[in-house]
């Protein structure tokens, strides 16, 4: 078991990740290993990743999450931005 947890471990970190690039103000395409502490990704609808990410922002400032591969709950999870970070991406005026 644990080489086939390497084996999965060392895939997933080989996968697509969105990182924001400062300096060229635009999401930049990376690896989930090069991912560091304090980047803000970019996580599109249907999209796998680890569970150890901060909601900022989210479409109508909530995010449904499955959690299915950790605990094999099969009902979504709903989840919101902490206040500071509560910020309506379908409002045209924020």
């Amino acid at each position: 078991e644990d080489m086939r947890r390497r084996r999965d471990d060392a895939a997933e970190n080989l996968r697509p990740c969105w990182r924001f690039d400062g300096p060229s103000k635009a999401f930049v395409k990376i690896r989930w290993e090069e991912v560091l502490v304090g980047d803000v990704l970019l996580a599109s609808q249907d999209e796998a990743f680890p569970a150890d990410l901060l909601i900022v922002a989210a479409e109508r400032g909530r995010a449904f999450i499955s959690t299915a591969n950790l605990d094999g709950e099969t009902n979504l999870k709903e989840r919101r931005p902490p206040a500071p970070c509560d910020w309506d991406l379908d409002d045209k005026n924020a």
